[in-house]
């Protein structure tokens, strides 16, 4: 009911409660307590957990907490909060894999938040999922989230809002919006250091490359890149290799090829075994990459076969 039609018919008092209740369900700063259930027939395991957001305007920054086995773990969070479908999506965090035996040895699932705020006469409650990334959607389940708003925290300490790096300004958050996540991953590609492993010389113009993974699945995924641009997107290692034919530049000093770590699996690093074909030869290899270093292969041709 607007409000000025509400002074016309109702009490004053009536119409002050339902302002306070409008400007409440606008605001979704404070700590919002619960579990996640993990979307899984048969499975009951459950994230136990505290959201802490600090909304300004249409944006929101805080930190999700939660429990894993014996460990509290802590990640920020930042996200948008839709004021007229009362929709929060949060922006991609990582969660620990449900399978992970410890948090030392552990693989992350990125994850994008998709809640609802739900007000009632009692209770503010934020409903909805943590989503796996198309990437993860088939070894890393969604998340189903009850959280109601509440003074009771897992921590006794409050959040320092201040060590928070601060809110984007708009023009920065519509930028990052039209950024593609194939363009967000060439960015951290440029960023992280290259470690040479070999130098190959080869015969043919055309080689093919095979990857995959010759000890124990444990999640790691990787993209390939060839001469700095990539040709083969987050592919999951596993016994079955995937395969890539590549080029080899004749007019260029050599033709660069790259590992790019997606993560570093459950037992870190990212290790995979490559099989490298010319047609008269074979090679191969072991390549191991990180979230700082990027295992590369520089192959040239040999000068016989020049043309």
């Amino acid at each position: 009911m607007p409000i000025r039609s509400c002074m016309k018919t109702s009490l004053p008092i009536i119409c002050m409660l339902l302002l306070v209740g409008q400007t409440q369900a606008q605001n979704i700063s404070g700590h919002w307590f619960g579990s996640g259930k993990l979307q899984i027939p048969g499975n009951h395991d459950a994230y136990l957990s505290e959201i802490v957001i600090r909304q300004k305007g249409v944006q929101f920054y805080g930190q999700i907490q939660y429990y894993f086995r014996d460990s509290l773990l802590i990640e920020p969070i930042r996200g948008v909060f839709d004021k007229k479908k009362m929709s929060v999506k949060f922006n991609q965090i990582p969660i620990i894999y449900y399978g992970s035996k410890s948090t030392r040895q552990s693989v992350d699932c990125p994850m994008t938040g998709d809640f609802s705020l739900v007000v009632t006469s009692k209770d503010s409650l934020l409903v909805g999922k943590l989503r796996s990334t198309e990437t993860f959607k088939y070894s890393c389940p969604n998340i189903s989230f009850i959280l109601k708003k509440s003074n009771d925290t897992i921590l006794s300490a409050k959040v320092d809002y201040d060590a928070i790096e601060p809110l984007p300004t708009e023009k920065e958050v519509v930028a990052a919006m039209t950024i593609s996540e194939d363009e967000l991953r060439r960015r951290e590609f440029e960023a992280r250091k290259k470690r040479l492993v070999t130098e190959l010389e080869v015969n043919s113009k055309i080689i093919s490359l095979e990857f995959y993974d010759n000890g124990e699945v444990d999640y790691d995924s990787v993209s390939v890149f060839l001469n700095n641009k990539m040709i083969k997107g987050p592919t999951m290692l596993t016994h079955k290799a995937f395969r890539v034919y590549i080029p080899v530049d004749t007019t260029s000093e050599y033709t660069e090829l790259s590992m790019y770590a997606e993560n570093t699996g459950r037992i870190p690093p990212n290790t995979a075994s490559i099989i490298i074909r010319d047609g008269l030869s074979r090679y191969e290899l072991n390549l191991t990459s990180d979230m700082e270093n990027t295992a590369t292969i520089r192959f040239k041709r040999k000068r016989g076969d020049r043309p």
